[in-house]
């Protein structure tokens, strides 16, 4: 079988090679190599770090990344502060000593301090650290074996907010809240027949949370995205699936009072490869339109979106081309040989206003800055090769600039 998909890809790739149509999505290409610096933004590249998921501005106009020191097997939960040129300041690491241990959402607390959430001995955990990396505490949830706790943010009530996965049979998504000191106040489950998992969550003008993610197919194909929105309390006031997507990395409530999530559909079947999708959806979560970057045949994936100060939205994700299926044809495996880091700016109604080709390496976070740049988290290296943490930052327009 595998041979007939092999000849299969073989097919297609020389179709994609003579049939692919022109596209308009080639606006900026560098690779910058080590840590450079130019006159427009910067690249730093952090080496023995290995991956980076998660980064917020803080106060002081620096930078901090969450992410862990493994990708598979052991792996300690990592954050890196810098100021705001890239510069390290510290960097600090937890470790559980019995598994894989990492960090994917971050907040700065109120009172000062910052706050990061992820798993730490295939537990649910939250820690909080001061100003210079210092932990003021920590806590897991769940139990022994419970789950992963994806995302994190601080609700009026100066506790916390977490989303992620409940290892159950079948999986289910996890929404905990906390108080100021990480103490559990409650937790809730999500799902049913089929394993599914929350990966970000956002609070909602109305104090509730919005929770984006997906539910596998219980015959092992493609999953669909799911979304599920709750009042403050975590009790469930909508849920919807959507079927132009297969799965939603990333939400958030735009100023229209409605939404919008971005993920992946698979484009060719059987095989996993994917466009990025984005999703626009109204105040009760029912889709106004979708809209599809990328090339077909090829593989695209998104990882994070957030609206901007003008109305629209900026999507991170990673442009993977045809190394997917050259890597595929040569090993039978579907990650990518090689990707970049591909920033899509698109307005309000979903129209692309510009697209940039950062950076060789695979790209999981960005936010906008205080300045109207935008920085951005990942990794040197593809999927499955992390080479340490890249920590990105451009102008308004997605560009680094050139030397100086």
């Amino acid at each position: 079988m595998r041979n007939v998909y092999r000849n299969t890809l073989l097919c297609l790739l020389v179709a994609a090679i003579f049939m692919m149509p022109i596209q308009a999505l080639h606006t900026n290409v560098s690779n910058l190599g080590e840590n450079t610096e130019k006159n427009n933004g910067w690249v730093k590249h952090f080496e023995g770090t290995i991956w980076g998921h998660t980064v917020i501005q803080t106060s002081d106009g620096g930078y901090l990344v969450g992410g862990g020191t493994g990708y598979t097997g052991d792996s300690d939960a990592l954050l890196i502060k810098t100021d705001s040129d890239g510069n390290l300041q510290w960097e600090t690491t937890f470790r559980s000593f019995s598994g894989w241990d990492a960090f994917e959402g971050l907040v700065e607390a109120s009172d000062g301090g910052f706050v990061a959430s992820g798993t730490k001995g295939l537990r649910g955990f939250l820690v909080k650290v001061d100003i210079n990396g210092d932990k003021v505490w920590e806590k897991t949830y769940g139990g022994t074996t419970s789950g992963y706790c994806i995302d994190v943010r601080q609700t009026d009530d100066n506790g916390f907010i977490l989303t992620g996965i409940f290892y159950s049979e079948p999986r289910s998504g996890w929404l905990i809240k906390t108080d100021s000191e990480g103490n559990e106040v409650w937790s809730k489950t999500y799902g049913g027949e089929n394993p599914v998992t929350f990966h970000t969550v956002r609070i909602t003008d109305d104090g509730g949370f919005i929770m984006p993610g997906w539910e596998d197919d219980p015959e092992g194909l493609f999953p669909v995205s799911w979304v599920v929105k709750t009042d403050v309390s975590g009790n469930v006031e909508w849920e919807n699936f959507y079927a132009s997507c297969n799965n939603f990395h990333s939400g958030v409530q735009t100023s229209d009072g409605g939404y919008m999530f971005a993920g992946g559909v698979s484009s060719v079947f059987p095989l996993n490869i994917k466009q990025i999708i984005l999703v626009k959806t109204d105040a009760e979560g029912n889709e106004i339109w979708s809209k599809d970057f990328g090339t077909p045949i090829f593989q695209e994936v998104s990882m994070w979106v957030e609206e901007t100060s003008d109305g629209g939205c900026v999507v991170i994700g990673d442009y993977m081309g045809l190394g997917t299926l050259i890597n595929f044809i040569q090993t039978g495996h579907f990650f990518p040989l090689y990707s970049q880091i591909w920033l899509i700016k698109i307005d309000s109604d979903g129209n692309l206003e510009w697209d940039s080709k950062v950076e060789a390496g695979f790209g999981r976070c960005v936010k906008q800055t205080l300045d109207g740049g935008y920085i951005l988290t990942g990794q040197r290296g593809s999927y499955n090769n992390p080479e340490g943490v890249l920590l990105i930052k451009t102008d308004e327009n997605g560009n680094i600039g050139e030397k100086l």
